[in-house]
């Protein structure tokens, strides 16, 4: 088993969400402040035996603590170290078995509504925003597939996904209202009580 798991850091907190802006080293300034964001470690870098469900745990120091030749000094402690906690979620293999086993009951009507609804998702994933044409593009086939699909949460998450990763296409507050809006309908579509029970 490894010793240390390195996490992820970010300087913006969608960071973890859209896998951009990683948090670079920096020197801090006595008064300024200065964020940066934790995201999981990236799963090449768990081990491989590490089961679903398990909980690493670790802690994490701010500071930098001057190692010296002297055995007493080799013990010092970091400034400032608090102690984190992650829960090792399911593998994607076990994902797929779960999809397999549920598509064996399936008819063929309802596989192929399901391929088709995914394949609608992928290409609204792949639709740039750059141009106020392919912004109204991406408008219309996200408001679609919401009418078709209203809680189904990969597609709501797809669709936050493509709000926050866009540029500064409108005024700040009604971009932020929107992205707001957006995760509220992703957590509302979240079945809370299957929740609680893959957790418990």
């Amino acid at each position: 088993m490894q010793d240390r798991i390195r996490l992820s850091f970010f300087s913006q907190p969608d960071g973890p969400i859209i896998g951009n802006a990683t948090f670079k080293t920096t020197v801090l300034v006595p008064g300024e402040p200065e964020a940066f964001y934790l995201g999981p470690p990236s799963k090449e870098k768990l081990a491989k035996n590490s089961p679903a469900g398990a909980v690493l745990l670790g802690s994490i120091s701010y500071g930098t603590v001057t190692v010296s030749s002297k055995n007493d000094d080799q013990n010092q402690k970091p400034p400032v170290s608090y102690r984190v906690s992650y829960l090792i979620p399911p593998s994607k293999v076990d994902e797929d078995k779960g999809k397999g086993t549920g598509t064996c009951t399936k008819s063929v009507s309802e596989r192929l509504e399901e391929e088709v609804r995914d394949a609608k998702i992928k290409v609204l994933s792949s639709l740039k925003r750059d141009t106020e044409e392919e912004r109204l593009a991406w408008n219309e086939l996200s408001t679609s597939l919401k009418t078709d699909y209203p809680k189904y949460t990969p597609l709501l998450a797809k669709i936050l996904e493509g709000l926050l990763s866009s540029g500064a296409d409108q005024d700040k507050v009604s971009r932020d209202k929107e992205i707001v809006d957006a995760a509220d309908e992703v957590i509302d579509s979240i079945d809370r009580e299957e929740l609680a029970k893959c957790l418990s």
